[in-house]
């Protein structure tokens, strides 16, 4: 799905997530799916200009793969912050507790921010 910079189409982004995920068979939990993508989703629409794309890879074990490919080259750090920081800064800390594993790497002049969920038990 691609996806215009634009934080007010952070639900439709996350709702096309759990539809799609739903369709290709994937059990994982719905509401971390919910958080890892609209947290990866939001970055991207806040920090570049252009579309970014969202990319969901379900595994056969029902597990998700979840991909944000954007052209703003600047990697992301988890950072640690306050609970009260108004700016926030916890999206990242929060996608590295509920997922498997993260990460992220340059595509192209932009970067592409990955975590993996494993399914619900």
């Amino acid at each position: 799905m691609r996806f215009p910079a634009d934080l007010a189409r952070i639900a439709s982004v996350r709702d096309f997530a759990a539809e799609t995920a739903d369709d290709l068979g994937a059990t994982v939990d719905r509401d971390d799916l919910a958080l890892i993508v609209g947290e990866l989703a939001a970055n991207a629409a806040e920090h570049q200009a252009g579309e970014a794309l969202l990319l969901l890879r379900v595994h056969a074990d029902g597990g998700v793969d979840v991909e944000v490919t954007d052209a703003d080259p600047t990697i992301p750090r988890a950072i640690d912050s306050a609970p009260d920081d108004p700016q926030g800064h916890r999206g990242l800390r929060l996608v590295s507790a509920i997922s498997h594993s993260w990460g992220v790497s340059p595509e192209g002049t932009g970067k592409r921010i990955w975590a993996r969920l494993s399914p619900a038990r």
